[in-house]
């Protein structure tokens, strides 16, 4: 085994192993609970694999809560009949009595299971047996510590195999380059491969089931009332929990994603890195969720965990432009704080 090879097992080692090595009464400090959430509406014919991949995970201290918002009678009977049989007494079924969309059903089930780190997991998603070890000890490295860990998702045929080992289109421009050199020195060293602040803008994930968030974060930006979309969950909580503290990325496939007829974004005939991915008619919406996850932010009074400075350096750094006017349209308190100059409010026409 090369230095190298020792230096990643190390920095990986997860949560729940290092607890074992102590023993006593500390042990039970290293291994923080976790929720799975897995939000559903109209997807039981994939969710039997998602829930056992739940619970095939090794690491234990671990609650599953699927949230079934509003789905048909046919699919409501046949979730039910899957959670019976892969079940156990870590899961949670819960029924919303109104149908609220993705991110409520996402905050429903971290209500209903409090835990300190939270994962959400798409019904035609499944896990590798090590995600939740493996994503917590990002999060629980001794040198960075935010709000979001994303890893990399094989692309999975449902009915079929995986097609892809990969889920970003970026990996010739890494190839051997300075870029990727950094990358590897960096999981070597410390066991991510990349520590993104939060400043820097743009879309730096895989898609919902990759993600692993500090619950505290979430809880900062939770939505005050109905959302004019049903989906966008990695959307908010991605862009949110980033703007609370930045991400750190595992450029290891953890996740299988599910590709077939159904999916709500990325379309089922996939073969290329330079192919559009997304299917016909998608709806890009996540500029607009950032600016209602603000919104949320101040409805919360979330500031108030924040210098005043940091958080319109953080506005100003991810808005510009015809969004930054947006979102001072639709958020007074960001408007506001936005124009403040000398310590004294500006309006905004």
């Amino acid at each position: 085994m090369s230095d190298r090879t020792r230096l990643i097992e190390r920095a990986l080692l997860s949560a729940e192993t290092a607890a074992g090595q102590r023993g006593g009464v500390s042990a039970k400090f290293h291994a923080p609970s976790v929720t799975v959430v897995i939000p559903h509406c109209n997807y039981s014919e994939f969710i039997g694999d998602a829930l056992l991949s739940v619970r095939e995970q090794g690491y234990r201290n671990l609650a599953c809560v699927v949230v079934d918002d509003c789905s048909d009678e046919g699919h409501r009977e046949r979730l039910e009949a899957e959670f019976a049989r892969h079940a156990d007494d870590r899961f949670t079924l819960v029924h919303m009595a109104k149908n609220m969309g993705q991110v409520h059903a996402i905050y429903r089930g971290m209500a209903e299971r409090p835990s300190q780190f939270l994962c959400v997991l798409d019904p035609d998603d499944r896990y590798a047996p090590d995600f939740v070890e493996r994503m917590l000890a990002v999060h629980l490295n001794p040198h960075v510590f935010c709000p979001i860990v994303s890893c990399d998702q094989y692309l999975l045929k449902i009915g079929d195999g995986i097609i892809t080992a990969t889920q970003y289109t970026h990996g010739p421009e890494r190839m051997g380059s300075a870029w990727e050199e950094s990358e590897e020195a960096c999981q070597a060293a410390y066991g991510f491969h990349r520590f993104l602040p939060p400043t820097e803008a743009g879309w730096h994930w895989s898609t919902t089931s990759s993600m692993m968030f500090r619950t505290d974060a979430l809880k900062l930006i939770a939505p005050v009332g109905p959302l004019p979309y049903k989906g966008q969950g990695d959307s908010w909580c991605a862009n949110g929990a980033h703007m609370l503290g930045g991400s750190l990325l595992l450029r290891q496939p953890l996740v299988y994603r599910g590709l077939h007829t159904r999916n709500d974004f990325i379309g089922n005939v996939i073969f290329s890195m330079w192919q559009k991915p997304e299917r016909e008619g998608v709806r890009h919406l996540s500029d607009a969720v950032k600016i209602d996850v603000v919104r949320a932010f101040f409805e919360n009074g979330s500031e108030r965990y924040f210098h005043r400075e940091a958080v319109r350096g953080l506005l100003l750094a991810q808005f510009q432009g015809a969004e930054l006017h947006k979102l001072c349209l639709k958020v007074p308190q960001a408007a506001a704080l936005i124009l403040e100059e000398d310590g004294a409010p500006a309006t905004f026409a």
